[in-house]
């Protein structure tokens, strides 16, 4: 699966950099960026929780 963001709309929440850190960081601006765009296995769980709670519905996973 891959995950792909809308950075523009990012709030700067940080809630899916600690809710899946291994797909996810902030960068310097303070803006959400993906690492990778494929999610691991294990990830997946940890990807829908930062998706279930953007607050902006910038994450989706396709």
């Amino acid at each position: 699966m891959k995950i792909s963001m809308n950075t523009e709309k990012c709030a700067n929440c940080e809630f899916c950099a600690l809710s899946c850190p291994e797909i996810f960081a902030m960068n310097a601006s303070g803006k959400a960026e993906i690492k990778t765009q494929r999610v691991p296995q294990f990830c997946l769980s940890a990807c829908q929780l930062a998706i279930r709670g953007c607050p902006v519905d910038a994450i989706s996973l396709e």
